[in-house]
Order: C-alpha cells, then sequence, then structure tokens
C-alpha cells in the first residue's frame, strides 16, 4: 500500500494504473 501512496504523490496518471493493479491483485 506505501507503494501505491508513493506512486499517487508521482502522478495521478500512475496511481490510476497502480491501483488496477492492486485491484487485480486482490
Amino acid at each position: 500500500w506505501r507503494a501505491t501512496i508513493l506512486s499517487c504523490i508521482n502522478g495521478y496518471e500512475k496511481c490510476n494504473i497502480v491501483r488496477s493493479i492492486t485491484i487485480n491483485r486482490l
């Protein structure tokens, strides 16, 4: 989850991609 937060800070677009990957993992 921490990595996801960092991605959100780096860029909203990246955050969205990471979110999708995280959801797929769950």
